[in-house]
């Protein structure tokens, strides 16, 4: 390029524009892992009319299928094998995607220490009316609510370990969770020689909201990804409208196998923010996603995210 003023002498300058191709992940509101490989069907929804996730995507390491009135609705649907039928538009089932790695299994290191001694068949707490907790609650052997139960957390949230067994919430019955937050993890205990269930089990309503700031920040429920179905049960089913999820934030399941036919929506002290990472995940008839992901900065979440479609960006 010459510039040149009046008689003056003109001057030379170079410049080079370069467009490069540049990674845009997608944000995930779910995310099936598909341990089994490419080849399984890991999302598979049948007439799913409620069934809303536009405004993020769906990933997974296997491949995607949703027929019925509008799929799973997403943005756009990532699969490493095939994808049909699961986006808002057929432009939007991307097969033949890279591999998604596990985005949270690193927090497990954070899971505190066991410290569960009672054999298959010991002591399961009961809750129900009003329950208060400290920073971290250890209980071994399951939780079974009574009655409907309301929790009080420590300021800043606090962390629920169930170790050995499920959180039972018979149907009729509402576990609901304070304004500061809580976590609920699953987690083992090695030399027992059983194999408990690590679930939310009956066909109840649980209402809880995540931290918004720490180590588990944004986490509503997690599930120590070394628990498999060879250590205990670790698969979620739900018939009918039951149970209800109303929950803001993080579901880690990684090795669950998701049969849903419930109802997903933010928690009564939450935000909108909705994202479950799983292994396989199911669905027909009933099942009613009614929740977003438009708040899930303000939860403290930084949701699953990959796909990298790809866009030209000036780079210099």
């Amino acid at each position: 390029t010459v510039l040149s003023s009046g008689a003056g002498r003109g001057q030379t300058i170079a410049a080079l524009s370069v467009a490069s191709p540049k990674a845009n992940p997608s944000s995930f509101c779910l995310l099936s892992l598909s341990w089994g490989g490419a080849g399984v069907t890991a999302v598979d929804t049948k007439g799913s009319p409620k069934a809303d996730m536009s405004g993020c995507s769906v990933g997974t390491n296997g491949s995607a299928s949703c027929t019925g009135s509008n799929g799973l609705n997403a943005d756009a649907t990532f699969a490493v094998g095939t994808s049909s039928g699961c986006s808002a538009s057929k432009s939007g089932d991307k097969g033949g995607q890279p591999l998604i790695a596990d985005p949270y299994a690193a927090l497990a290191s954070n899971i505190p220490a066991a410290n569960c001694t009672s054999a298959k068949g010991g002591p399961v707490t009961s809750w129900s009316g009003s329950v208060t907790l400290g920073p971290v609650q250890q209980y071994c052997n399951g939780i079974n609510l009574t009655a409907s139960t309301t929790l009080t957390p420590a300021t800043g949230g606090s962390v629920i370990v169930i170790r050995d067994g499920p959180l039972n919430i018979p149907g009729g019955m509402t576990l609901t969770g304070g304004s500061e937050g809580v976590t609920i993890i699953f987690a083992g205990a090695s030399g027992l020689g059983y194999k408990p269930t690590y679930t939310l089990t009956g066909g109840g309503t649980i209402n809880v909201s995540s931290p918004r700031s720490g180590i588990w920040s944004g986490v509503a429920i997690y599930t120590d990804p070394s628990l498999t179905d060879a250590s205990g049960t670790v698969d979620y089913a739900a018939a009918g409208n039951s149970p209800t999820w109303d929950i803001s934030g993080l579901i880690y399941v990684p090795h669950a196998d998701i049969d849903f036919k419930g109802i997903v929506n933010k928690a009564s002290n939450g935000l909108d923010c909705f994202a479950l990472v799983d292994d396989t995940f199911a669905s027909s008839g009933t099942t009613k996603i009614l929740e977003f992901q438009t708040q899930c900065a303000q939860q403290g979440l930084i949701p699953p995210s990959g796909g990298n479609p790809i866009r030209q960006a000036l780079v210099r």
